[in-house]
C-alpha cells in the first residue's frame, strides 16, 4: 500500500488539490506506525496535529472520574481526525486517542492551517468539509442516544461500521452505545443469531 497516495486519494475525494500544493504540505508530514494499544493523545495533553488513518483503526474515548472509559467515537481507514477543540483553542484534550490495531498514521501540524487556507481555496474546502462530517456524525450520535432504543443504536452501528463488530471487543461497542456488555450480548443473540 502506497500510504501517501492514500492520503493524497481521500484529500482529493474532498478537494481537488494541485499538485504544486500536494507539494508543499508533503514535508510537513510525519508518518507513524503505531502498535495496538498505543495512546496517541492521552487526555489532559495538548493536541497540536490533525491525523489521518492510512491503514488500521483508533478509537476515541472519554475517561470517567471512577476510571471507567466511554468511547466517543471509531476512526477508521481514510479517516482525518484530531482533538479538534484543543487544537483551536490550544487546551487540553478531553478524550484520548488510541490504537485498536497496529495502524500507520499520518499526521502533520495544526498550526500550519491558517497559512493553508491562504495560499489557495482548495485547503479551506478541505478544512470546512471536514469540520462539516465532524459536525454531522457528533449531531447524529447525540441523536441516537437521546430519540432510540438500545436496539436502534445497535442496529444503526452495525450499518455505519459493517465491519467492526468482529473487528473489536464487544466492550468497545458496547461502550460506544451507552450500555453494558451483557445488554449487548442479549442484542447480539436477537439480531444477530445465536451463534455469534
Amino acid at each position: 500500500m502506497d500510504v501517501e497516495q492514500t492520503f493524497l486519494g481521500a484529500l482529493r475525494e474532498i478537494a481537488e488539490i494541485p499538485d504544486e500544493e500536494w507539494a508543499y504540505l508533503k514535508p510537513y508530514i510525519q508518518w507513524e506506525t503505531l502498535e495496538k494499544g498505543h495512546v496517541l493523545l492521552r487526555n489532559g495533553e495538548r493536541c497540536e496535529h490533525i491525523y489521518f488513518c492510512a491503514s488500521g483503526m483508533l478509537r476515541m474515548y472519554y475517561h470517567t472520574e471512577e476510571g471507567g472509559e466511554y468511547n466517543k467515537s471509531f476512526i477508521k481507514e481514510r479517516g482525518f481526525f484530531t482533538s479538534y477543540s484543543s487544537l483551536i483553542l490550544s487546551i487540553p484534550s478531553y478524550f484520548s486517542i488510541q490504537s485498536m490495531a497496529s495502524s500507520v498514521v499520518a499526521s502533520f501540524p495544526g498550526r500550519i492551517l491558517d497559512h493553508l487556507f491562504q495560499r489557495h481555496s482548495c485547503w479551506e474546502t478541505v478544512g470546512r468539509k471536514l469540520v462539516e462530517q465532524l459536525y454531522i456524525k457528533k449531531e447524529l450520535k447525540e441523536r441516537q442516544l437521546l430519540l432510540y432504543s438500545a436496539e436502534d443504536r445497535y442496529r444503526m452501528f452495525l450499518k455505519e461500521y459493517p465491519d467492526l463488530n468482529r473487528r473489536i471487543p464487544q466492550y468497545h461497542i458496547a461502550s460506544y452505545l451507552g450500555i453494558t456488555p451483557v445488554s449487548l450480548s442479549r442484542l447480539k443473540k436477537m439480531i444477530d443469531g445465536p451463534c455469534n
